[in-house]
């Protein structure tokens, strides 16, 4: 078991080395094979990690606890020996008791002042008088004043603080103390043994790797390059997308007389972790020796170039991948090579070069998955350019090609769109229930009965148009082609029809708000990554318990960290494969009511839209700031928010206005509104707007379906804003129906 203390050593201060501690029978056995005392300590530790988690007592504390309020939480935590009480559950109901004066928190905050200016003994002084303070947080503090302890090399301080930590936690978090101390202490074998342990048992993948690049330290400063090879091989196996696999590949780099496959190995480790510049001179460097077979150095040289393409070096990307694909490489790779020059020539604005380049992918590699891309790439230029005939036939030949279902699947339901525009109902019908012929489930599946159901209505079979609409529903009542069918049949109250939620329990609450009680401690203290552990092991332990993960989320919601809860809601979703009323109301919460309708009752706005909209812009976080710089629920940017102001009446705009959620609900309405006005009340063209701006659209409006709404949401050419406009549509009905009128069922309250 891992990351578990370890007994006996030496507590080194200002050049004492003071003996503490009797040896152990075990410790005694090990003696008697003839090994040094530092060797027999080893050994020890490595026993005493496995046993800890099997409930062996070879517990020998130097020291007294804080005092007998901490042996008494200890004791709740722990339980008795053999008791099947969860040492966790006792640390979170203690938590929801702690009330932390003020005389604690200043402890904690000067402990964590102490740590930072590198004072360690003060630290693990204030450290151990917090825990007595805080008996639902000691497991972390104890933990915290372990990793004091061994920066001062204190080995025996290390072993009983992590004794008095929870068992989970020390195996997971432990090692890097008992590591650290036994490096600090002259003892590297022990720190060795901590590490490697860690390495092979812990359940995290990211502290698996963290370890590993640690023994492959300590095996570099003892000399063993082999090993220390090794070792960074198995962190880049444990967590190829973690910092420590991008050490791991430096680390690579710098040993002398690295070989070409670590040469690749470290390059595409930096690729996959986003250093694109670093990671393609890697590739090169592997390519410059010569080494491979001709397949396998073409295959290198074209995750160079998708990379940089991917990085938008698209110059770069061109030049490379032109020179790769005119020579003799294999047909998979020169396809892709000719493909992605043809998208960056069209991402620089060349079009009609990137369209000579699709055409060659098409004449030279006819049978390859890029073929078909270069088939679906074309008829969406020549969609865009109103060529529809020409653009139909492309379609039907990427349909016909097969190699690329996603693309196939999108190219029939194009096809059907412009069939349907057209009035050509019959021929509509059969793009679309000939898919599902073939497709029995998923989205496209969905997306086809739906759009089978219109063509249905059109011909007057309103039989079958029903049928259709109540496959599209089935298939995912919550999702946009879900809600649409249900509002085409008129169902208001289809959430009725869904299975039932797990009922609250009053245990779970109590755990939970010891839960966040831990949380919010560890926040205020900056401990981000004590609170990323945190949340993912609550996630695993609210797992085990029925319901114990609604409650965890509505949790998140009550406390305002929303976006929290959606995403929870989210992982809860895909692990029960249903929905639930109580779940979508997790999924879609509705906080900043009050502000949101009030502003749209001004606006003469649906709030249920606006809620919606604040959801997909922002999850409820008046904090959230883009990319583009805008700014709060509604995303507003300041040059806008500045105009709207004006007109709103408010003389002095600031841009920290937008994060307060009133101003900002009673700003983005204003726009909205503007929007729905601009456009004749037409929603989709509101929604592609106020996400890609007016100008964008006007381009947009002369798609021959926008005479369709529906068929304009599915046509949009921005992937980002077509999936905008659907998933705000999506939301505004959900919250409709669960925020509407109706009486919620179960009597469920509302949030």
């Amino acid at each position: 078991m891992l990351g578990c203390p370890v007994v006996g050593g030496s507590r080194q201060r200002s050049g004492e080395s003071v003996p503490v501690g009797q040896q152990s029978p075990v410790l005694v056995r090990f003696s008697g094979v003839r090994l040094t005392m530092r060797r027999a300590i080893a050994a020890l530790s490595v026993l005493l990690l496995c046993l800890a988690g099997v409930g062996a007592d070879l517990r020998h504390p130097a020291v007294p606890l804080a005092d007998a309020q901490a042996r008494d939480s200890l004791a709740m935590a722990s339980g008795a020996r053999g008791s099947s009480r969860d040492p966790f559950s006792a640390y979170l109901e203690l938590a929801a008791q702690d009330t932390p004066g003020a005389t604690v928190l200043a402890e904690l905050k000067g402990a964590r002042a102490h740590a930072r200016r590198n004072e360690h003994e003060a630290a693990l002084e204030a450290y151990q008088r917090a825990a007595a303070g805080l008996p639902g947080l000691s497991d972390w503090l104890h933990l915290l004043a372990a990793d004091a302890a061994s920066r001062l090399g204190d080995t025996v301080a290390v072993t009983q603080l992590l004794w008095a930590t929870e068992p989970g936690l020390a195996r997971e978090r432990g090692w890097r103390a008992t590591a650290r101390a036994r490096v600090a202490a002259g003892d590297t074998v022990g720190a060795l043994a901590a590490a490697e342990n860690a390495g092979w048992y812990l359940h995290d993948p990211g502290g698996r790797a963290d370890a590993w690049v640690r023994v492959a330290e300590l095996r570099l400063a003892g000399g063993d390059t082999a090993a220390a090879r090794e070792a960074l091989r198995q962190t880049v196996d444990a967590a190829p997308l973690s910092t420590s696999a991008t050490e791991a590949a430096r680390m690579l780099e710098a040993l002398r007389g690295a070989s070409a496959e670590e040469r690749l190995r470290a390059g595409r480790i930096y690729i996959q972790n986003g250093n694109v510049r670093r990671g393609v001179t890697a590739l090169d460097a592997y390519l410059r020796l010569g080494l491979g077979s001709a397949e396998e150095r073409a295959a290198v040289r074209l995750e160079a170039g998708q990379a940089l393409f991917r990085a938008r070096r698209y110059a770069d990307a061109e030049r490379r991948l032109l020179a790769l694909a005119e020579e003799d490489a294999p047909a998979a790779v020169a396809a892709e090579a000719l493909l992605l020059v043809g998208r960056a020539r069209q991402r620089l604005g060349r079009v009609t070069a990137a369209r000579r380049m699709y055409e060659r992918t098409v004449e030279r590699f006819p049978r390859e998955r890029a073929a078909a891309e270069a088939l679906f790439l074309l008829a969406d230029l020549e969609h865009d350019a109103g060529r529809l005939d020409s653009a139909g036939a492309y379609y039907r030949r990427v349909i016909d090609a097969g190699s690329d279902p996603e693309r196939a699947a999108e190219s029939a339901m194009r096809l059907g769109g412009l069939t349907f525009i057209g009035g050509d109902y019959a021929a509509a019908l059969e793009i679309f229930d000939g898919y599902r012929a073939t497709h029995t489930s998923g989205p496209r599946y969905q997306q086809a009965s739906y759009w089978a159901a219109r063509v249905y209505s059109q011909l007057g079979e309103p039989a079958l148009a029903r049928q259709r609409l109540q496959d599209a529903w089935q298939e995912e009542p919550a999702s946009y082609y879900g809600v649409q069918a249900a509002e085409l049949m008129g169902d208001l109250e289809w959430m009725a029809t869904l299975r039932p939620a797990p009922v609250s329990d009053p245990r779970a609450e109590t755990r939970v708000t010891g839960a966040f009680a831990r949380l919010e401690l560890l926040d205020e203290l900056d401990l981000e990554d004590a609170v990323a552990y945190e949340l993912e092991r609550l996630k695993r332990y609210f797992a085990r318990e029925d319901g114990g993960l609604y409650a965890f989320a509505e949790g998140f919601h009550t406390r305002g960290r929303v976006a929290e809860g959606i995403l929870l809601g989210r992982e809860i979703r895909r692990l029960e494969g249903a929905w639930n009323e109580r779940l979508l109301r997790i999924v879609y919460p509705f906080p900043y009511r009050e502000e949101i309708l009030g502003a749209s009752s001004e606006r003469g706005l649906d709030p249920y839209l606006v809620a919606g909209l604040i959801r997909q812009e922002s999850m409820f976080n008046p904090g959230a700031v883009s990319p583009a710089g805008a700014v709060g629920l509604m995303q507003i940017r300041p040059s806008t928010g500045r105009a709207l102001a004006r007109r709103a009446g408010i003389k002095r705009f600031q841009p920290s206005l937008l994060r307060r959620p009133q101003e900002n609900i009673r700003l983005g309405t204003l726009f909205l509104a503007d929007l729905l006005r601009r456009y004749d009340g037409r929603l989709a063209d509101a929604l592609a707007a106020y996400n890609a701006g007016p100008r964008r659209l006007a381009r947009w409006r002369s798609h021959p379906e926008y005479q369709d709404e529906e068929l304009f949401a599915e046509r949009i050419p921005f992937a980002e804003t077509r999936a905008y406009v659907k998933v705000v549509r999506q939301n505004a009905r959900l919250y409709a129906a669960l925020y509407g009128a109706r009486p919620a069922a179960g009597g469920q309250p509302d949030p």
